[in-house]
């Protein structure tokens, strides 16, 4: 059947699609749209590192990390490196509840909430690496642009 057929008003249909959203829930939309392909393209960025292996001298372990190639180093992405709390966080998990725990244990909400604490300093660890990366001199300009409105 035709839209002709099926008499659809497509003038009614549009105006009503608009009541759905509001224009400020568009440009919000659109802009969180922008800061994910930003974070996307961030979290892409191929770059050098060696993970920590000795504490430095003020007991300090550090990640170096560099655009350049360099002795020791592997090749991998920022975005690999922001999710290093989180793969810490869970690999500390299963070692504690599983390995130490003799393999048997439920992930209840109990249990959940036993480690809460944990996946909190984790989920700012990551906001933190976030910030960081909005205020880096490559980067500001980029998320200036793609969060211009967002407070509006």
């Amino acid at each position: 059947m035709s839209d002709m057929e099926n008499e659809v008003n497509w003038d009614d249909e549009l105006i009503n699609l608009n009541d759905e959203e509001s224009v400020e829930e568009i440009k919000f939309d659109m802009i969180a749209s922008g800061i994910y392909d930003l974070i996307q393209e961030w979290g892409s960025t191929k770059v050098y590192a060696q993970p920590p292996s000795m504490p430095d001298e003020e007991g300090q372990v550090g990640m170096k990390v560099s655009e350049e190639d360099f002795e020791g180093s592997v090749r991998t992405s920022l975005g690999d490196l922001a999710s290093v709390p989180l793969m810490g966080l869970m690999a500390d998990i299963i070692r504690q509840l599983f390995i130490e725990g003799g393999g048997v244990v439920e992930l209840d909400p109990e249990t959940i909430q036993a480690h809460r604490h944990r996946l909190t300093e984790t989920v700012l660890a990551i906001m933190t690496e976030g910030i960081l990366i909005s205020h880096s001199p490559e980067w500001a300009e980029k998320f200036d642009e793609a969060s211009k409105g967002l407070r509006d």
